[in-house]
Order: C-alpha cells, then structure tokens, then sequence
C-alpha cells in the first residue's frame, strides 16, 4: 500500500477502509518507534501508548483537507512518536528529588552557573535547529542526541542507503553552517 492510497483510505468516510489503512500503518511502523522508546528508558507498554498516540495526531491531521504529507508514512509517525515520547520523559523528570548529603557537600564550593544565560543559549540553539527544517532537525536530533546509527536513520527516513543518510546529514550541517554565518544573533550568543 502507498502513501497516497493510505492517506485517500483514511480521507474518505468509510469506517473498514480508514481501518485497513490504520492496521497497515500499525504493522508497518510501529516496531522502529517501539525500539526508539525501548533505548530511550520506556517500556513496551510506553512504546503502545505513544504509537496509538501519534496514530491519533497522523489520523486527525489526515482528516484535514489543509494537510499534506511531506514525508513517508513511517518517517512522520517515527518523528510524532520521538517527540511525544522525549514531551512524556521532560514532563516525568520535571520535578526531581536531590539527596540532602549531596546538597551538603555541595554547599559552598560550588559556583552554580546562570540558568537563565544556559536557557536562553538552549532557545537560542532550538531555533536555529528549527530554521533548518523539519527534517533536518528530525535527522540531527536522532544521530546526535538520541545516538542512532546511520542504518536505523535512513531506515527511519525511508533513505536508499547509509549513504544517502550520511549524504542528508552533511547538506543539512552546511544548511546550519550558513544560518550561523549569516546571523550575527547567533555569532553572540555561541562565542563563534
């Protein structure tokens, strides 16, 4: 099944078809977001929920005529996924206990930078990897934060190749390259 036939599948009201489609989508995609969520402290039943998740998001925003897939299937659930799941894992941590020992020892000796000067390096940073476009930003953020491997990238891509993975994540370097370059905003706030 293509792309093209799932998204008409799911655009058109019939129940049966808009399932079919789903059961598709389901059985195609959902074991490389499974193994993303499995390296990424989740649990199988993590990896259930966020899927059906960003089913939801994929088949609602299907549903609007406006909408128009950029990407493969399995590319657009595999990023819906990461970003829910990465959402489900800052809201987690958001409130975390510091042993008292630790406070203690700390105290004094430390010099604590400025958190403020931190998030706003961290937004500024967001930005720019944003103004790079979505999928570059999906490409970076997987071989340099979530650690994947080239084979898993371009798999996750719908790419040829490693190569091709490896080819897509220099273009979008230089993309970064040249918005740096050309902003002295960010020349500033990076010390370049």
């Amino acid at each position: 099944m293509t792309n093209e036939e799932i998204v008409r599948q799911i655009r058109r009201d019939e129940l049966s078809k808009s399932e079919g489609a789903l059961r598709y989508i389901y059985e195609e995609c959902y074991f490389i977001c499974e193994q993303m969520i499995l390296k990424n402290n989740g649990t199988k039943e993590d990896a259930k929920d966020t899927f059906q998740d960003a089913l939801v998001v994929f088949y609602n925003n299907v549903k609007n005529p406006s909408f128009e897939l950029s990407s493969k299937i399995s590319t657009y659930l595999y990023a819906v996924s990461r970003n829910l799941w990465l959402k489900s894992l800052r809201e987690s941590k958001k409130y975390v206990e510091v042993d008292e020992e630790y406070m203690q020892s700390i105290e004094g000796g430390v010099v604590v930078p400025d958190k403020r000067q931190h998030t706003d390096n961290a937004e500024l940073l967001a930005d720019l990897l944003e103004q790079s476009g979505e999928k570059c930003l999906s490409l970076l953020k997987m071989f340099y934060f979530e650690k994947l491997k080239m084979k898993e990238i371009s798999g996750a891509f719908g790419f040829a190749s490693e190569q091709v993975a490896k080819n897509q994540k220099v273009r979008c370097l230089k993309k970064l390259r040249a918005i740096l370059g050309d902003s002295d905003k960010y020349r500033e706030a990076f010390n370049l």
